[in-house]
Order: C-alpha cells, then sequence, then structure tokens
C-alpha cells in the first residue's frame, strides 16, 4: 500500500475481515486504526472486528501489497 492510501468503511455488526496480502518482508504487517495487525506474506488473513466501528485500513509495512478486503457480518 502506499503511504497514503486507506481504505475506510463502518461496521455495523461484528464480523470478520479478510484480507490477502503479498509481501517480500519477513513480518509484513497492516494498520486498521491504530493498531497494527500482522498479515500473511502471500495469501489470506482473517481479522475479527467488533460492531459499529469505524475502520481504517491503511499502510504498515513498505512493500505489503494488498489484493482482497472483504468483511463478513457475524
Amino acid at each position: 500500500m502506499e503511504t497514503n492510501t486507506a481504505v475506510t468503511f463502518t461496521a455495523a455488526k461484528a464480523g470478520k475481515l479478510t484480507v490477502v496480502t503479498h509481501s517480500p518482508r519477513t513480518n509484513p504487517t497492516i494498520k486498521i486504526g491504530n493498531d497494527t495487525y500482522s498479515v500473511s506474506a502471500d495469501g489470506a488473513t482473517e481479522i475479527n472486528l467488533t460492531a459499529g466501528g469505524i475502520y481504517t485500513i491503511g499502510r504498515g509495512t513498505t512493500n505489503t501489497y494488498l489484493y482482497y478486503i472483504s468483511f463478513t457480518e457475524s
């Protein structure tokens, strides 16, 4: 992700965020709000989110490429 790239969404209910990423880094990360999450270097990662939040997905480590985002309510 680029430094200025961000994806913002509202989770009306609790659910699972799935992100598919690729990175040449050993421990790639993304940021969701002020929290940093470890993600797969080459594949899908699932992150549980709580209801009622406005979430912004942003850059964690450099060279972490975000290919797919899906949010499924519980």
